[in-house]
């Protein structure tokens, strides 16, 4: 399955632990298989399987009491390269982290090549508010990016 290090991806970020992440995909790809002949077309699949992992680790913070945000999915910014680049990630970052929820798991999902027909099945959200949360957050980072 060519979703399977997106999965692994996100269950890390959400969860902050690569083996619970790794058991949470396990979970996911376990429970899909049983279900396998009542899932429809392949077109759908994808934002399933996201659900389903962020539902999971959702489910598994919240069994564990972490305090931190259930729903936080971070961007993956490249850390490498000379140290404009690298003031430039940090920065980047900050504002992400800044962005309200949902926007900054829309944007993070945005950014892992998910459209807002996608995200909006995922996010349990419509299409044009996920294009309006987009389109609202990448506003605000460009503008605290400029100053």
């Amino acid at each position: 399955m060519p979703q399977c290090p997106m999965m692994l991806g996100v269950a890390i970020r959400m969860t902050g632990n690569r083996d619970d992440a790794a058991d949470v995909v396990q979970d996911v790809l376990e429970a899909l298989w049983k279900t396998r002949d009542t899932i429809g077309d392949e077109a759908g699949l994808r934002a399933i399987c996201f659900t389903a992992v962020r539902n999971r680790s959702i489910s598994l913070l919240r069994r564990r009491k972490f305090a931190a945000d259930d729903s936080d999915v971070a961007l993956d910014i490249p850390s490498s390269g000379g140290a404009d680049q690298q003031v430039v990630c940090d920065e980047l970052r900050k504002a992400v982290d800044a962005l309200p929820e949902p926007r900054r798991t829309v944007v993070a999902l945005s950014a892992r090549g998910f459209d807002s027909s996608e995200i909006a099945r995922i996010l349990d959200l419509t299409p044009s508010n996920v294009r309006q949360m987009l389109s609202r957050s990448r506003k605000e980072l460009r503008n605290s990016l400029t100053r």
